[in-house]
């Protein structure tokens, strides 16, 4: 579990607003320590009360979630197949980090969209769509999340939400020989926010350069006149061209899995 007591805090606000999870919290609490916990339970909301203490729920449930959760500093490095020859690295992250991951990722699409009038459910098929488009290049990364590195996210990302990326990321794959090794790059995919952070980092880039550009994770859509330059802004930050599946030029576009000849 990341390190801060504040995404403790942050899992019981999730909590007490779902309730299913809270449901599962409770059963779990008195599976584990039937009346015995119940009683200790409500010794600390007695004392609880006699301080003067209001918000009887979350210290409720902060103390069951608490009882029944163990920590992990630490997230699994495994792989899973990319295609016929490769194998991509992915992070396994504990529950309840993945729960916190996924709450912050939706907070990033309803602000990409509410702002930006971007929806990236339906993103996918606009950039297939965008691809016969002529003024427009296509670019491509590889390895794209393991090239969003965190110096740069610290120096880019307003502060207020350099201190939320800090606590959503794990930050230390642990190998299967029990090694730890800390990460450079935000998180692999396997992170549940991973998709939107990379998104939206990207974005921010390419709309300094055209206003119109779109970017759905890794796959990017931006004017011809300003792609070369955006090529070089990404390579000095780490970011890596993917050049088998980039067009700058030429009758060919690609992204999303979508190809397109313009001149037929």
């Amino acid at each position: 579990f990341p390190s801060h007591d504040s995404l403790v805090n942050y899992s019981v606000n999730i909590i007490i607003r779902h309730r299913a999870l809270a449901n599962v919290v409770r059963r779990r609490f008195r599976h584990l320590y039937g009346d015995m916990g119940v009683r200790k339970l409500r010794t600390v909301m007695s004392a609880y009360r006699e301080t003067g203490g209001r918000n009887y729920k979350y210290v409720a449930f902060k103390f069951m979630f608490r009882a029944c959760t163990k920590l992990h500093r630490t997230a699994r490095l495994t792989t899973v197949p990319k295609d016929n020859e490769w194998d991509r690295a992915i992070n396994c992250e504990a529950l309840w980090n993945m729960i916190c991951q996924l709450s912050y990722s939706t907070s990033l699409r309803i602000h990409i969209h509410c702002k930006l009038g971007i929806d990236l459910d339906t993103l996918q098929g606009v950039h297939r769509a965008l691809v016969r488009c002529a003024e427009k290049a296509t670019i491509d990364l590889k390895s794209a999340s393991d090239s969003n590195f965190m110096c740069v996210l610290r120096s880019l990302w307003p502060k207020s939400q350099v201190s939320w990326l800090e606590r959503m990321r794990t930050g230390i794959f642990e190998l299967a020989d029990g090694t730890m090794v800390p990460m450079r790059m935000f998180a692999p995919m396997g992170c549940g926010c991973t998709f939107e952070v990379m998104t939206l980092t990207l974005l921010a880039h390419c709309r300094v350069l055209d206003k119109g550009a779109t970017v759905f994770g890794d796959d990017i859509i931006i004017a011809g006149g300003v792609a070369e330059r955006l090529r070089h802004n990404l390579e000095e930050m780490g970011w890596k061209i993917n050049v088998s599946k980039t067009f700058l030029e030429g009758n060919f576009r690609e992204s999303c899995g979508a190809f397109a000849c313009l001149t037929t």
